[in-house]
């Protein structure tokens, strides 16, 4: 159990740093628009994080699980075919 309550931990510090990340760009302008700028960001880093993907990407995979969501009955290959080709 040692271990997972480690990764555990690891990943309780993570989300508490990216939070304040997110929450110290948008602190200037004395405001932001809740859900763009901490609300969907904050997981998806956390999943890229954990499953160690390049945040770099994080448009882009944020892009898929939104074509992923909203188009049921489509395969997933196809919602992700559909992502790429829209970024070109």
């Amino acid at each position: 159990m040692g271990r997972a309550l480690e990764k555990v931990q690891e990943v309780a510090t993570a989300i508490g740093e990216s939070a304040v990340d997110l929450i110290e760009s948008v602190r200037a302008d004395g405001h932001c628009e809740f859900m763009t700028a901490i609300a969907e960001p904050l997981p998806v880093q956390m999943f890229m994080k954990i499953f160690g993907l390049p945040l770099e990407r994080q448009t882009e995979y944020r892009a898929i699980v939104k074509e992923v969501l909203s188009s049921p009955g489509v395969e997933p290959k196809e919602r992700v075919r559909r992502v790429r080709a829209s970024r070109r």
